[in-house]
């Protein structure tokens, strides 16, 4: 659905209800310089800890529930998918090129609006609050937008001739980015028009000599947001034209997450062909599909839980698998690993190999917190030697906590369920075990191991009173 081209009219309306959370700029008094306007986050102190207390009228809740894996936020893009134009150095003039105009010290805002070339449409709103008008390119289809003008207008010498071609984008107004690139070369007696590229979030740089074109590359399960990778395309200018040079891709890392996300998602929904589709070339060289989907004959549903991004690329999750037997459903925890790969043929990430082990370890303990009640909170397990987390909720004033994991070595934390503040984090440290006393001079982090087959217990979470940067991040 990525692939076709959007009409102005949903555009339009798409970039008007995007327009609460779409960052504006505002014109200055120059022709064509756009100023982004600044913002400040101003942080909100927390509460003041009051002294630690436990209920003693609430009974120790035997298992904390898995906590579902968040939705994947646009900031868990790793690589860019729009490129932003980029400046290049005044070239050396040609002396034997032929004579044109200094594309650098033409007035954009009075060309692009006054010459035949292009028409404005004054019945779009301004939603980018530079005055700029919606224009379209006369006789060229689907290239529309509001011009980035000012310093976001790029320079450089595609053609070889020492002179500055220049690189126009025209903005959507909201979430599509940029619907078009204008390409210009200078004519004896103004611009020319070379080229009218449409896209979706289209981007363009100058890079010594060419024009590379970006724009990104959706398997069509994405959130808008969240492409799976981007494809890159080079052009040179020849005899006035654009000639293609080549065109590459590549997958962007942290799409991998979404993309087992959306694996088990298949499964569960026996959708099995749709979810084989996903694993790679060598994969299914090697596991035909008859015989794949055998292995999911009695599967009623496979739930994915903590899928996390390892540092060495890999992605790791939680499956709780529930199959139908002649004594009822039966429930199993596993862990699994997988490597992925990104796929340049079908543009995007496949699943290549796994690992994969049962889960039958256990963490459990006490929860405190300062003040009179327990806030629910999100409790983490982090494997010190895999980097993998774990994790698991609970309720107002539950006062025990519980959660199983694969064997390890791993340490316990805490936020509050309901918050985001970096502030509010507690652990199960040293300070636990020294009495919770003023006196007590370490908050460092007490490393459990847990066994197959048997409960690791005491690992009480109240600490809460650590300076900060003492605990890892929230996950």
């Amino acid at each position: 659905m990525h692939s076709k081209l959007i009409s102005r009219f949903s555009l339009v309306l798409a970039a008007f209800l995007a327009s609460a959370c779409t960052t504006t700029s505002t014109a200055t008094p120059t022709a064509d310089k756009v100023v982004p306007a600044a913002t400040a986050n101003v942080p909100v102190p927390g509460p003041t800890l009051t002294p630690i207390s436990l209920p003693s009228t609430v009974a120790v809740a035997p298992t904390a529930t898995l906590l579902a894996p968040e939705p994947i936020l646009a900031t868990t893009i790793a690589a860019p998918t729009v490129m932003p134009p980029t400046q290049t150095p005044v070239p050396t003039p040609n002396p034997t090129a032929i004579p044109g105009i200094n594309l650098r010290l033409v007035d954009w805002r009075k060309f692009l609006t006054t010459d035949k070339a292009f028409k404005t449409d004054p019945t779009i709103e301004d939603l980018t609050s530079t005055g700029l008008p919606y224009i379209s390119v006369v006789g060229v289809k689907d290239v529309v937008g509001f011009p980035t003008l000012g310093n976001e207008v790029a320079y450089g010498d595609i053609s070889g001739d020492g002179r500055d071609e220049a690189l126009i984008s025209l903005f959507s107004g909201g979430t599509a980015g940029n619907l078009g690139l204008l390409v210009f070369t200078g004519g004896a007696q103004k611009p020319v028009l070379v080229a009218a590229l449409p896209g979706y979030k289209i981007g363009g740089v100058f890079e010594t000599g060419f024009l590379k074109v970006s724009q990104p590359l959706y398997a069509g399960f994405e959130a808008n947001c969240c492409p799976s990778g981007f494809e890159s395309t080079r052009y040179k200018m020849t005899d006035g034209k654009l000639v293609l040079v080549d065109t590459s891709n590549e997958g962007i890392p942290g799409a991998r997450v979404q993309t087992v996300e959306k694996f088990y998602e298949f499964i569960s929904a026996r959708q099995l062909k749709a979810a084989y589709g996903f694993l790679s070339p060598t994969y299914q060289k090697d596991q035909a599909y008859a015989g794949w989907i055998a292995g999911y004959k009695y599967t009623v549903s496979v739930i994915a839980r903590d899928v996390r991004e390892r540092a060495d690329g890999s992605v790791s999750s939680l499956l709780k698998a529930i199959d139908a037997t002649n004594k009822g459903h039966v429930t199993q925890l596993f862990h699994v690993v997988w490597s992925l790969i990104w796929d340049g043929k079908s543009k995007q990430w496949r699943l290549d190999s796994a690992k994969v082990a049962g889960v039958n370890a256990r963490l459990s303990g006490k929860l405190q917190y300062p003040g009179n009640a327990i806030p629910p909170l999100a409790l983490f397990a982090k494997n010190v030697d895999t980097g993998d987390v774990f994790s698991a909720e609970t309720k107002k004033n539950q006062s025990g906590w519980s959660i199983t994991v694969p064997p390890g070595n791993y340490v316990a934390f805490a936020y509050l369920l309901e918050s985001e503040s970096p502030e509010r984090v507690g652990g199960y440290s040293e300070f636990v075990t020294c009495g919770l006393k003023a006196g007590c001079p370490s908050h460092k982090l007490i490393v459990v191991r847990a066994d197959a087959g048997k409960m690791s217990s005491g690992v009480d979470v109240s600490d809460w009173y650590a300076p900060k940067g003492s605990f890892p991040t929230r996950p």
